[in-house]
């Protein structure tokens, strides 16, 4: 009888924000430069404040991840109609991924 080695899976690479999924971002944000940097801080600031209220977690390192989810999906394709609340949505699984 043959025996297979065990296979050890793989671990899941960390996906970090690229440059293009920032850019995606933004362009869902607004049209232009400077209406989507207010945009993305007043969604930051949403995310923040609804993660300040949901325990010790440090909530701006979990905006920015929420964001980062955000950018991921919108350069793969995906489309989001509200994204303010997909956006709180997401913040609550990560959240609950960080607990």
């Amino acid at each position: 009888m043959d025996q297979v080695p065990d296979q050890v899976p793989k671990p899941r690479q960390r996906w970090s924000l690229t440059s293009v999924a920032f850019e995606t971002l933004l362009e869902r944000l607004a049209p232009n430069r400077e209406g989507a940097a207010l945009q993305f801080e007043h969604h930051r600031r949403y995310l923040v404040t609804l993660l300040t209220y949901a325990g010790p977690w440090d909530p701006e390192h979990l905006a920015d991840t929420t964001l980062d989810r955000a950018a991921k999906r919108l350069a793969s394709g995906e489309i989001i109609e509200d994204l303010r609340a997909w956006l709180r949505g997401a913040a609550r699984k990560v959240l609950l991924e960080s607990q």
